[in-house]
């Protein structure tokens, strides 16, 4: 099963999602300025939430 953690952090929103084959998870939060700080807890929540951990993400996917 592929793990896929999205982040995105290009506007004045950032957001962050994880794919796991069987559901779709997403956090986003709309901030001018600290969207590292912001990404970085987002992130954490996500794992957290999905009971996952850092190194059984398979893929990182981000924005430019």
């Amino acid at each position: 099963m592929k793990r896929i953690f999205a982040i995105d952090s290009t506007s004045e929103s950032c957001s962050v999602a994880l794919y796991d084959e069987s559901a779709t998870y997403s956090r986003s939060h709309a901030v001018s300025r600290g969207h590292g700080d912001a990404i970085l807890q987002m992130m954490r929540q996500l794992l957290h939430e999905t009971g996952y951990t850092k190194n059984s993400i398979d893929v990182l996917a981000f924005g430019r």
